[in-house]
């Protein structure tokens, strides 16, 4: 496996550990609910069946081990052949394989009504070669068929170069690329991280909601023949983030719809506002030829570097001349070290908001940002669940994450073991301590869905995935003499 600080000596970041993804639908139709686990390199994704006690077992047939070598990092099940099963999308990424490699292309497995599945014939999708990370199906153009949206994740080796997204329209059973014919723009939006279909202008159309590193909440509004970016025009543009994890529902009771977004959160090294944001710098720093990476941050109103001398003398061996002691290099700012022309040259992007929070929709469209409860904001947040979690009706926020891919001087981001936001129905959530919720949820947590399982009425259990972890599944309490909403 390919050292990704080796190709990129000042990646601030892993990106090979997006995964798993889960998926969950009933794929045999015995009305019990089934829950795809995707994989990794070398260890492929696994299709489990709900039994009626509750439990799962592992499906007979698991085609997708066929297709051990990919990265598959995102999967959802929905009706791809209009026959009215559930079908399975996998999404292929990582930054194990180059960009155009085939172990980066997409797979679409057609489901028999049995739950048996096949790989999709060729041309049924389009060999696309990007590291992807998420997928969304709707019928986005009002044919009777669910088309999808596929986002590019990363450029293996070249990040933050921006990747490629997909909008696919599903043309009997056979999926066709329209990005730049009804969405223009959508292809080069950026690193995308998470996608939402929804009505949010309640017009009856579902529009495109998506996250992107280093970018806004981003706002595609389907106005009937295609898309238009609303995303300034809602408000959303200037707050850009390293947004990781997106969900929509009214939670307000105001019959509009929310957009609740995880970010990287308030406990780590950095720190971001309108002003001084946090910011990266990509490109031919030194007119060496080669690309280079430096994070820096505002202090005082200066740009400074975020790595110190040694670690940027990693790709800048010319510093240590420059600034031949640390107590020198200790003043300089990103000015002091780059020529001014390399940095005009250079891409440049900025974070203004780490906070993960809700963007809640005003009367006239436009979205007011509120900062998440501070509980929520000691770790990542990677998978967000938005249902009633305690049956009194109102729309509950469950959230996860952490991230144990940062570079070691940085250290992990691993405060959290999952938060449970009570919602009041009026837009307030209010933090559950998790002696009283039961989610316990550390690790690197990556993924949740909730999943109705036999006899559950209204309240669903919880899925959660851990990257080399256990999945875990939380089910409501029933136990009266335990003040625990679920358990383990």
């Amino acid at each position: 496996m390919r050292d990704e600080f080796s190709r990129q000596r000042l990646l601030p970041r892993r990106l090979g550990q997006t995964g798993p993804a889960i998926a969950v639908a009933d794929v045999n139709g015995d009305g019990l609910p089934d829950v795809f686990i995707s994989g990794t390199g070398g260890q492929s994704g696994v299709l489990y069946l709900g039994q009626p006690d509750g439990s799962f077992k592992a499906a007979p047939d698991q085609p997708w081990a066929g297709a051990r070598d990919s990265d598959d990092v995102g999967a959802i099940f929905f009706d791809a052949a209009g026959k009215g099963f559930a079908d399975l999308f996998i999404a292929a990424g990582g930054v194990r394989h180059d960009r155009g490699d085939p172990a980066l292309n997409n797979r679409l497995y057609l489901n028999d009504g049995h739950g048996r599945f096949t790989l999709a014939p060729a041309g049924t999708l389009p060999a696309d070669g990007e590291s992807s990370c998420v997928a969304a199906a709707a019928d986005f153009d009002g044919g009777g068929r669910a088309g999808l949206f596929v986002g590019g994740r990363v450029v293996p080796g070249h990040w933050p170069a921006t990747p490629r997204s997909f909008l696919y329209r599903n043309v009997g059973g056979r999926f066709v690329d329209v990005t730049d014919e009804m969405a223009p723009g959508l292809r080069s939006i950026g690193m995308v991280t998470a996608a939402v279909w929804a009505d949010i202008d309640g017009d009856g159309r579902p529009d495109l909601v998506l996250a992107t590193e280093w970018g806004p909440i981003v706002y595609f509004h389907n106005n009937g023949h295609g898309f238009d970016n609303w995303t300034e025009k809602a408000g959303l543009a200037q707050r850009t983030g390293w947004w990781s994890s997106l969900a929509v529902a009214d939670l307000k009771g105001d019959g509009r719809l929310d957009l609740i977004a995880g970010n990287v959160g308030l406990n780590t090294k950095y720190h971001a506002s309108a002003d001084e944001p946090t910011v990266l710098f990509a490109g031919d720093l030194d007119g060496t030829g080669g690309d280079q990476l430096v994070e820096a941050q505002y202090e005082d109103g200066k740009l400074y570097p975020v790595r110190g001398r040694s670690k940027l003398a990693y790709s800048f061996p010319w510093i240590r001349r420059k600034f031949p002691s640390f107590e020198a290099y200790s003043h300089a700012t990103v000015e002091d070290i780059f020529p001014a022309d390399r940095l005009a040259k250079a891409r440049r992007l900025a974070a203004t908001e780490l906070a993960s929070g809700v963007f809640f929709q005003r009367p006239g469209g436009t979205f007011e940002f509120k900062p998440l409860p501070a509980l929520a904001q000691i770790s990542p947040i990677n998978g967000i669940v938005v249902r009633d979690l305690d049956g009194d009706g109102v729309p509950d926020v469950y959230c996860v994450g952490n991230n144990y891919g940062p570079e070691p001087s940085t250290g992990r981001f691993d405060g959290g073991v999952g938060v449970l936001l009570k919602g009041d129905g009026h837009g307030g959530l209010t933090p559950i301590p998790t002696w009283q919720s039961g989610l316990l949820a550390g690790g690197d947590t990556r993924s949740a869905v909730a999943v109705s399982l036999p006899g559950q009425k209204g309240v669903p259990s919880i899925a959660v995935a851990q990257c080399n972890g256990p999945v875990l599944l939380f089910t409501p309490n029933t136990n009266r003499d335990t003040r625990s909403i679920a358990r383990r």
